[in-house]
């Protein structure tokens, strides 16, 4: 397995950051990307401070690239170049791939050579971890025990969080940020609850919180601006 290093510097991406100007279209880029081919065959991550990574699951083949700036181009089409492996990505409504019923928002084209893989992908959550802070702590508030993050975003109704222990089930909140603070509108534990996508592409364990970090890997920790402690990422990839 891979050692993964997650990059805090994605942590810029916060609403206050000069980089989520609304006039700028390369600012979800700037954050983690991962994506996928048909029914698992490859795997593309993009991290925005240390490299661009490639496997290939049928030829058990692995590539890495250097991590450059993401360029737009015409049609739509936002590219990585970074010798050897090209990513082209476009958003979407609903890409699909393999099996798993997910609409993905990007279509994602991965060449290396003469080859071409294409598959669909998506921004990992966490881009927006540092602003998703007080709903997440709104939601752990309803939730039964304290137990990892594993998805957050925002929707057109409001945030969604989803945290699950593994014991009681799924803890979804749906959140509203119109007050002065997070209200949570509704929450609700599932034992059976499906996996979103994005779902455990990373999880996030919310101060106070001993590192996950193991045998295989490190956790970040993850700090405000102020360098306050807010909890640690981890990448849930095991051995």
């Amino acid at each position: 397995m891979r050692l993964v290093s997650i990059s805090l510097a994605v942590f810029a991406l916060g609403a206050n950051s000069p980089l989520a100007a609304a006039n700028d279209p390369l600012t979800p880029y700037r954050g983690n990307i991962v994506a996928v081919g048909p029914d698992g065959q490859w795997s593309l991550n993009i991290y925005p401070a240390q490299d661009i990574f490639f496997q290939d699951n049928r030829a058990g083949k692995q590539h890495m690239a250097p991590v450059v700036q993401p360029r737009v181009m015409g049609g739509g089409i936002v590219q990585f170049a970074s010798k050897p492996i090209t990513v082209d990505l476009q958003q979407t409504d609903a890409c699909k791939v393999g099996k798993d019923g997910f609409a993905y928002p990007l279509t994602v084209a991965v060449t290396m050579g003469k080859q071409t893989y294409k598959g669909c992908g998506f921004f990992r959550w966490d881009n927006e971890l540092l602003s998703l802070i007080p709903a997440i702590d709104a939601c752990l508030a309803k939730a039964p025990a304290k137990a990892p993050v594993t998805l957050a975003r925002r929707e057109s109704d409001g945030v969604m969080v989803r945290i699950n222990d593994y014991k009681n089930g799924t803890t979804i909140c749906q959140i509203d940020e119109a007050g002065p603070k997070p209200t949570v509108v509704k929450a609700l534990t599932d034992k059976n609850a499906k996996k979103e996508l994005g779902e455990e592409a990373i999880i996030f364990h919310r101060a106070p919180a001993k590192n996950p970090g193991g045998e295989c890997y490190e956790a970040t920790k993850v700090n405000d601006k102020s360098g306050k402690f807010l909890g640690w990422l981890d990448t849930n990839e095991g051995c």
